[in-house]
């Protein structure tokens, strides 16, 4: 007895983790159901059989094949013999077993989800039964593995096979509760398999012929027992059998059980074969009906199975669904169309109330967890846009396209004439409220009921969104493109004055809203959250605020929580943010993430119903949050690697073990963690041999390497879940081999080659030398001769100088000469001719002159003197040897020129003067000047060019 007690407490416990064991489902609002269609797995539209293994990877026996799921990719493994699979089930071994017509067997995880198939039904001495028999349910118990068709079963244990018969008699279905195995025989009824044999149970007869689908363990000991069509029994230890009437009787018996699970401590439930998911609690209450209407993609559920994460998994006669049952979020859906996007709520005096596009619908609320589910029905006369419901002094009040209403039951009371309520604020300590609307701002009365209109402020002519209290007669109010601050008289009658205040706000800033937090306003805009600073009177950025919210800064509207926590609403997503007292805060936006593009942008709507369960408003109805779900107790297991490829040219499987041929050095590795939830998860990775830094966090389930070098790498990753948990680490290590040209033949041959160059290069080297050595001597030799041909040519040089300084002193010698020799013929001449001028005065002793021929005979031999051509002759060849045959090239240039021309311009160039020149010339000064000018048109002179520099140019 204690022993079976402690089974059943280990068996519990091991089904259902602690935070299922007294969790009771909402019954307003339907579960997270996701969608796997035949398109996504590509294989056929049934699913006979779910089952999951230990990591959490779902397994489908598919008319097809075995589905695997891996949580991001599905796989089609065809069955050996192409016929449809019946039935799946992972054993504690890691053996995936299937089953179908005339065959079965296990499938092995190879890795990288290959799977590797063995046939067990070849191991028969006798298959000719097998051939008609289909595997309907595979049973692993206590080390034996029972393959059930119709007639018979087949047990394996020990690598053994057996078969297990009926007395003749065919079965219907096994059943394991517990530690007990039973099985249904036809027409018999029900048996308890013990010691090889199968035992009836006492009250098996009670059962007789109505179709065991379900047997689950109940509460007390008892085993809940589901038939096709009669409903629902409950069997105690001593195997009596009892019918248990339950609320949903009706249904089992319209609709037909077709199969059953425990889904919690004390949930059940039951698939049907047209009529989709009935849930009931251990009371018999009916807690979910879920089918095509509400969310599934068919009505008939052919297998059932819980993941790691208590997710009900469901095989449809067309899909596979499933339902979050234990998650946080579950949803109410208006399929119809009545409701329209929700933009308000409230729960008021037991009425649910939603405010929407299309008007104002309440239904009677007795709490999620209530059996009367919501009846929605429009309240008269509200037809229109709803902005807002927000009770005041126990009375609900409506803001109206059409204004403000208050709302009382099916009806509303108008309140005023003013269009478009957007907002109400209640003036503390006074029995005022604040009304905002399309035209501006109006004052109501509450001190009575109904409260009554007071008046509409006429200086404020402009939409009124955000009224919020600064001091007791002071308030901001505007919209999203007009900020003011609004100071009142004291009874509020009068609006005193009216500021636009904007300093520190960027230019044509909007205005989202204006929201306490803590002690002080913070102002909600496009470019951030600001806050002001009334001893500057100017806004300031709140960049601690905006730094930490990354892109919630720019919130749409903040909404106040428990806890010294808000909400941040932005484009139809949402954010918590909480202060937590060592002063940390926590930025939570991926708990949200199913929520996210369901709201309507700018006008998001929380309203909390308990202290566990917020209601959500969504486009097309709402969404429930249930705190007490939030399970922190389920760690996100590692990653599991599903792939290993070589992707130069196509995806070619790889196996880690051996080396990779550095040809398929561009490897794609898959990664993927069975975990299912409606937020996807984060995974990253590094390559230890390439990096050691971790990538940054992508949703990405795989990674592609190109060109890795030769070596060893060990690839490793990890995912984090919407919470920001992080699992362990999956590592991969694999060898990319070296190349041909680095193998250890081609180091070999590297190094051969390397000795033979070296030798090469020494023997190169070493005539090299000797070449140079004797290039050298060459060069030295050639040195010395350039040296000594140089100092050669600059002693011939030197004997050239000393020789031209001779030259030009000889030749300063001859000028010398030269001008001496022009010099003493003018003294002579001179001399002459005093000697001429003193004979002609000479007298004899008697005083008389002398006579004509004798002066005649002196005169002509002064004149003959004078005239001597041997002085020219010796003249002229000083000169051409001292101005190299200046007569020649004077006398080859200007042919016209005559001896006398020749010696005036031998004069001039010796730059002697007119009076030398006359005195050697034998003329006058003026025969000088005559001649000058005559030599000058002979040689074609322009006036301007002087006669002796022309000359000396020659």
């Amino acid at each position: 007895m204690l022993n079976f007690l402690y089974r059943i407490v280990i068996l519990s416990t091991l089904c259902f983790p602690a935070y299922l064991r007294a969790q009771e489902l909402p019954r307003i609002a339907k579960p997270y159901i996701a969608h796997y269609s035949k398109a996504d797995y590509l294989a056929d539209n049934q699913n006979w059989g779910l089952s999951v293994d230990k990591r959490g990877v779902i397994y489908t026996a598919n008319n097809a094949g075995l589905l695997r799921y891996d949580g991001q990719d599905w796989h089609l493994h065809r069955s050996t013999n192409g016929m449809p699979m019946r039935s799946v089930t992972v054993a504690q071994d890691g053996r995936i077993y299937t089953g179908g017509k005339g065959e079965f067997g296990y499938w092995i995880d190879q890795g990288f989800g290959r799977l590797s198939y063995t046939s067990l039904s070849n191991r028969l001495s006798d298959k000719a039964g097998l051939d008609n028999d289909e595997i309907w349910r595979i049973i692993a118990h206590d080390k034996r593995v029972f393959f059930q068709s119709f007639s018979k079963a087949y047990v394996l244990e020990n690598d053994t096979i057996s078969i297990l018969r009926a007395s003749g008699e065919p079965f219907l279905f096994s059943h394991l509760v517990g530690q007990h195995l039973y099985f249904e025989q036809i027409p018999s009824g029900l048996h308890r398999y013990a010691q090889g044999r199968l035992v009836p149970v006492r009250d098996k007869d009670i059962l007789r012929g109505k179709r065991i689908l379900s047997m689950l363990p109940f509460p007390n000991e008892q085993t809940l027992i589901a038939t096709e069509r009669d409903g629902l029994y409950l069997m105690d230890r001593q195997e009596r059998i009892r019918p248990w009437r339950t609320n949903a009787q009706a249904l089992f018996e319209k609709h037909q059980i077709n199969n059953g699970l425990q889904v919690g401590h004390d949930l059940y439930a039951f698939g049907t074969i047209n009529n989709g998911l009935i849930i009931i609690d251990s009371r018999g209450e009916i807690i979910q009906q879920i089918n095509k209407k509400s969310g599934l993609q068919n009505n008939t559920i052919l297998s059932l199975t819980l993941d790691r994460q208590a997710n009900l998994w469901i095989g449809l006669d067309n899909g596979i669904d499933r339902l979050d049952l234990h998650r946080p979020f579950y949803y109410y859906t208006d399929r119809t169309g009545m409701l329209g996007t929700v933009y308000a709520s409230a729960v008021y005096k037991g009425e649910l109330y939603l405010g929407t596009n299309q008007g104002l619908f309440k239904s009677p609320w007795n709490g999620a967890f209530s059996a009367t589910a919501l009846q929605f029905q429009f309240v008269h006369h509200s037809n229109g846009q709803v902005w807002y419901l927000k009770e005041i002094d126990g009375v609900l009040y409506c803001g109206h396209n059409a204004g403000m209403f208050a709302v009382d039951g099916s009806r509303l009371s108008r309140l005023s004439e003013y269009t478009g309520s957007l907002i109400t604020n209640a003036v503390a300590e006074t029995d005022f409220i604040l009304e905002g609307n399309y035209t501006g701002l109006s004052l109501f009365d509450r001190s009575q009921q109904p409260i009554y209109h007071v008046q509409q402020y006429p200086s404020l002519k402009q939409p009124i969104k955000y009224i919020v209290r600064e001091n007791k007669t002071g308030y901001w109010v505007g919209n999203e493109d007009n900020l003011r601050f609004a100071e009142f008289s004291k009874d509020f009658t009068t609006l005193k004055t009216l500021s636009t205040i904007t300093k520190g706000l960027p230019n044509r800033t909007k205005i989202h809203g204006i929201y306490r937090m803590g002690r002080q306003h913070v102002f909600a805009t496009d470019t951030g959250l600001f806050r002001f600073d009334n001893v500057l009177n100017e806004f300031t950025r709140y960049d601690e605020l905006n730094k930490m919210l990354g892109p919630f800064a720019t919130a749409n509207r903040i909404q106040a929580d428990r806890d010294n926590s808000y909400w941040f609403f932005k484009d139809s997503h949402l954010a918590k943010l909480g202060f937590h007292d060592d002063g940390s805060v926590q930025i939570d936006s991926t708990t949200w993430r199913p929520l996210s593009g369901q709201m309507m942008s700018g006008y998001e709507n929380l309203l909390r119903i308990s202290d566990n369960m917020d209601l959500i408003g969504l486009n097309d109805g709402f969404a429930l949050y249930m705190r007490d779900f939030e399970n922190d107790q389920l760690k996100l297991g590692p990653p599991l690697l599903t792939g290993f490829w070589n992707s130069t040219k196509e995806l070619i499987p790889l196996d880690s073990a051996e080396a990779i041929a550095y040809s398929q050095n561009n490897i794609r590795i898959s990664y993927s963690t069975p975990w299912y939830d409606a937020s996807p998860l984060k995974y990253q990775y590094r390559l230890l041999g390439f990096n050691k830094k971790f990538s940054d966090w992508g949703f990405d389930a795989y990674k592609d390497f190109t060109n890795l070098p030769h070596g060893r790498y060990i690839f490793e990753v990890r995912s984090m879940d919407a919470k920001g948990n992080i699992s362990d680490i999956s590592s991969l290590t694999f060898h990319i081999a070296r190349p041909w040209y680095w193998s250890w033949l081609a180091i070999f041959c590297y190094a051969l080659m390397l000795i033979a160059a070296s030798i090469l290069i020494r023997k190169w080297y070493k005539r090299k030398i000797d070449r140079a050595k004797s290039e050298m001597e060459m060069k030295l030799q050639r040195e010395k001769e350039l040296a000594l041909e140089k100092e050669n040519v600059h002693n011939a040089q030197q004997m050239m100088q000393l020789k031209n300084k001779q030259l030009e002193q000889e030749l300063l010698n001859k000028k010398r000469e030269l001008a001496n020799m022009a010099t003493n013929v003018v003294y002579k001449n001179d001399l002459l001719k005093t000697l001429q001028e003193e004979i002609a005065s000479i007298k004899d002793n008697g005083g008389n002159t002398l006579g004509s021929e004798q002066l005649k005979k002196v005169n002509k031999l002064i004149d003959e003197a004078k005239n001597d051509e041997r002085e020219w002759q010796l003249f002229e060849n000083s000169f051409n040897e001292s101005h190299d045959n200046f007569f020649k090239k004077l006398k080859a240039d200007y042919p016209e020129l005559v001896p006398n021309d020749l010696k005036l311009c031998a004069y001039l160039r010796l730059n002697m003067s007119s009076k030398e020149m006359a005195s050697l010339l034998n003329i006058s000064l003026r025969g000088v000047e005559i001649r000058r000018y005559r030599l000058r048109k002979k040689l074609q002179l322009e006036t301007h060019k002087n006669l002796t520099e022309f000359l000396l140019e020659i």
